[in-house]
C-alpha cells in the first residue's frame, strides 16, 4: 500500500452479468475492439487466423455490451485453443 491520502472514485461504474466468448477453433486472435468499448449484438470483436495467417473464424459479441478484454490490447494478438475466453462482456452502471 503506498502511504497518503485515499480519495474515493466520484463516479465508480459497476460490473454485472458478466458473459465469457470463447474460441470455436484453435489458433491466433486478433482484437478489433479495445478494453471498455460498447459492443451491440453481432458486431464482431475480432477474428482468429490459423497458424499459417489464414482467417478461420469471426467472433461476434452474442449480447449488446461493455468488453472487458482480459490481458488482450487491440494492438496484441494470442494464440488459444478451442473453448478458450476471447473476451469478457459486462453489463455496466452507475450507482
Amino acid at each position: 500500500m503506498l502511504s497518503g491520502p485515499v480519495s474515493p472514485v466520484e463516479h465508480p461504474l459497476w460490473l454485472s452479468r458478466v458473459s465469457l466468448v470463447t474460441s470455436e477453433l484453435d489458433g491466433v486472435f486478433y482484437p478489433l475492439v479495445g478494453p471498455e468499448a460498447y459492443v451491440s449484438q453481432g458486431m464482431k470483436i475480432g477474428y482468429v487466423t490459423d497458424y499459417f495467417g489464414k482467417k478461420v473464424w469471426d467472433a461476434t459479441s452474442p449480447i449488446a455490451r461493455t468488453t472487458t478484454l482480459r490481458r488482450v490490447r487491440r494492438d496484441d494478438a494470442r494464440a488459444l485453443q478451442i473453448g478458450r475466453g476471447v473476451a469478457f462482456l459486462s453489463g455496466t452502471y452507475r450507482r
